[in-house]
């Protein structure tokens, strides 16, 4: 006992509590001896108790703290929440959702695995009105790209998009070098002679692009275009897609909505503007696809892999192929991955991509 208590009054400095403990321990040792209440073994208790008490303090140093886990780190502090706002999936992912959006909270529509779907508005989508929803109502699905340096490479020092090559027999992608003859973006295409194409000033009047009438011009506006998109995905790890095709494209106003037949029949420059000026408003714009966007899209598809790693090297019954002709968007759920409709098959999906001087490239068809 005559240990222990020295013990006790070494720490004395360090924590009062414990000369408390000992005190009361000798008391209650005193009385155990008179009222014969307690025996050697509970005593020995005590005191062990007492010395586990002792050897969790520093003799010489500073009280300890409780361990604390670590805080979870806030991956949305930079984040701008003047434009966004966080949002916390059913598969408790949070993702940023544009202002001027809800996040749906239909059955199917609320996971990021499985595709996490927006709707331009203020009403909230669920069970009970998704249906109409669907029909009236601009629709984007959250892409998450988890690593942003496989999204992007640089050449001549600037940020470019890394493109990839997907192998249908390997069932694998890799990486395509930047080429000023081959896949690349964000570049303009101005025919072999370099007088055609973005290089035509009436292609951008006719379809409505001001401020841009020949090939050096507009490639700036796509190098500027390209790398406000590249600071977006670095800063949220992601990008909206349209659920989609781009629809009502006769129109003053493109959509991206289900059961829309007017998806075709426009020129690029005409498509490339109608896709900036779907949404535009609080700090938000739209954008026809990158090349690497579209990439991200399959790759995200392949890591998932089962039903979702075959639809990127074999689309086949998992799109319309109709010849000569399209159908209404989203007109099937066979056709969607992750809420993406028609991503194979129905009308050709233009992107920002470029190959050679004379072609931008076009997808899933």
């Amino acid at each position: 006992m005559l240990v222990i208590l020295a013990a006790v009054t070494i720490n004395a400095a360090f924590n009062s509590g414990i000369i408390d403990t000992a005190v009361n321990g000798a008391v209650n040792y005193a009385d155990a001896q008179k009222k014969e209440q307690i025996t050697f073994e509970d005593l020995d208790k005590d005191i062990q108790d007492i010395v586990n008490k002792i050897e969790s303090y520093d003799i010489g140093g500073s009280n300890p703290t409780p361990d604390t886990p670590n805080p979870t780190p806030d991956t949305t502090a930079n984040w701008d929440k003047t434009k966004v706002e966080p949002v916390e999936s059913a598969d408790n992912v949070v993702v940023p959702v544009p202002k001027g959006f809800v996040a749906s909270k239909a059955t199917g529509e609320n996971t990021v695995e499985d595709g996490f779907v927006i709707y331009q508005g203020a009403d909230e989508v669920n069970d009970s009105n998704v249906d109409t929803a669907m029909t009236t109502r601009n629709q984007f699905v959250w892409v998450p790209v988890p690593d942003p340096s496989k999204m992007f490479t640089t050449h001549d020092g600037k940020t470019v998009g890394q493109l990839y090559n997907f192998d249908i027999t390997k069932k694998e992608y890799t990486e395509i070098a930047w080429s000023a003859t081959g896949y690349r973006e964000p570049d303009v295409i101005t025919g072999d002679n370099g007088s055609e194409y973005d290089a035509v000033a009436s292609n951008y009047s006719s379809a409505g692009i001001t401020g841009i009438t020949n090939a050096d011009q507009f490639k700036a506006q796509l190098e500027a275009e390209f790398a406000k998109m590249e600071a977006s995905i670095e800063k949220y790890h992601g990008f909206y897609i349209g659920r989609y095709e781009t629809g009502a494209v006769s129109t003053a106003k493109a959509v991206t909505v289900k059961g829309n037949a007017d998806i075709a029949n426009q020129t690029w420059y005409k498509l490339y503007q109608m896709n900036k000026d779907m949404i535009n408003e609080n700090g938000i714009k739209s954008s026809m696809i990158w090349g690497s966007q579209w990439d991200q899209t399959m790759i995200w598809f392949d890591t998932q892999g089962g039903a979702k790693k075959d639809y990127v090297y074999n689309s086949t019954g998992k799109g319309h192929y109709g010849t000569n002709s399209t159908t209404t968007t989203g007109s099937s759920t066979v056709y969607a991955v992750n809420n993406i409709y028609d991503m194979a098959g129905n009308g050709y999906d233009l992107t920002l991509e470029t190959y050679s001087t004379i072609v931008r490239v076009v997808r899933g068809r």
